[in-house]
Formats: C-alpha cells, sequence, structure tokens
C-alpha cells in the first residue's frame, strides 16, 4: 500500500501543502525517517559507501525534523510527480541532508564516489529521478513487508470503533477534527484514541522485533 497513491485526495491535498494532509503523511512516515537517520544506510554503484547514522537524540531530531521541512516544501511538492511511491522519495530526502550534513562536518567521503553532482541539500539536486542513492536496500524493504503486515493484521483485530477510527485518521488521512466530526466525538477523544492505538500498535511491533 502506497499512502499518496492509493489516496487520491491526500495526494492533491499534499500537493496543495493542507495541513490535514501534511499531519497524516507525518504520522504515517516519520517512525521509518527517524529509523534511517540512527541507523543510517549503504549507497552502492561502483563503490560500497557506509553512511552512518547520527546517534545523538536532538540531533537525530533536528534532521527528521528537516526531513519534513523539505519534503513539505512548495518545491519538493511540486516535484513530486504523484505516480512513483512517496516513501522512496521522502527517505531520498532524509539520506541527501545527512550526506549534506557529514559534508559540512568534513568527515564524508569524497563527492567523486557519492557521484552526487551539486549541492546535496538542494532540493532540485536530489529529488531528480537520476539521482545515484538507492530508494532502499533488500533488509529494509523486507524489514518495511513485514511492518505492513504485521500492521494490517493487528488493525484486523481492531473492535469495530478502533477499525474505523484508523480507516479514517491513517487510509484516508483525515485530520484529527474531522475525524471528530465523522465519529461525532470531540477532539480530545480522537487524541486520546490515537495515542492508544500508537501504544498497542507499537508494543505489537516490538513483540515481533519490527520496533522501530
Amino acid at each position: 500500500m502506497s499512502l499518496l497513491l492509493d489516496h487520491p485526495d491526500l495526494l492533491a491535498g499534499y500537493i496543495r501543502g493542507d495541513r490535514s494532509a501534511l499531519e497524516a503523511i507525518y504520522f504515517e512516515y516519520v517512525d521509518e525517517v527517524t529509523r534511517l537517520v540512527r541507523r543510517g544506510f549503504v549507497y552502492d554503484r561502483s563503490k560500497v559507501v557506509r553512511v552512518s547514522g547520527i546517534g545523538e537524540e536532538s540531533t537525530q531530531c533536528d534532521l527528521v525534523q528537516e526531513t519534513f521541512v523539505r519534503a513539505f516544501s512548495e518545491t519538493a511538492r511540486k516535484g513530486y510527480d504523484g505516480r512513483s511511491p512517496f516513501r522512496p522519495y521522502l527517505l531520498r530526502i532524509a539520506k541527501n541532508l545527512m550526506i549534506d550534513r557529514l559534508r559540512k562536518l568534513g568527515r564524508e567521503v569524497p563527492e567523486s564516489e557519492l557521484n552526487l553532482s551539486g549541492n546535496a541539500g538542494e532540493i532540485p539536486a536530489f529529488l531528480g529521478k537520476d539521482t545515484p542513492l538507492l530508494p532502499e536496500n533488500p533488509a529494509e524493504q523486507a524489514h518495511f513487508k513485514r511492518q505492513q503486515a504485521t500492521t494490517e493484521a493487528f488493525v484486523a483485530t481492531l473492535p469495530e470503533p478502533k477499525r474505523a477510527f484508523f480507516d479514517l485518521r491513517y487510509r484516508q488521512g483525515l485530520s484529527q477534527q474531522q475525524v471528530a466530526k465523522h465519529l461525532g466525538a470531540t477532539r480530545r477523544k480522537v487524541r486520546t484514541l490515537e495515542k492508544q492505538l500508537r501504544r498497542e500498535l507499537k508494543k505489537s511491533l516490538k513483540f515481533k522485533r519490527l520496533w522501530p
């Protein structure tokens, strides 16, 4: 399932920059972006290069937030073609920000080895179709698919009210206020339910050793 490709209204909201759409995208992908930033990634073209993860929690947080700031910018929203999966598009932004950070610190591999042109911090350069960064490695893809399968199994066990909430909030990408209106509930109740679901899902993923 691809969040934006499966939900045209959410895709249109993202391109417009609607707050509810951006919020839904943030909550859908923030844990994955955080995991990438913490663990790092491998670039493999003619030579394997390891880009190390970031250990300091505050720096992790800053880079994760910067990823979404970039992804939600007008340039990135208008640059997204609406046909390719959004997840690799978003993770590519995080990867290039990590490379850009290493360049500034002076600890990165030479640009010639990374085969990147221009400044990796410039959105048009690193969102192009010809970027040499791999969207994912096979291990990360397999991990993500197991997470998806576990999440779907978790949702299937939920009682109807929680399943309805999950569908409205995460599959349809509605805002908390819109969900509250659909369910005839207060926004405070919706926030509480969202926290409960996220806590329960996290527990389920941890049990399967799929968190983060």
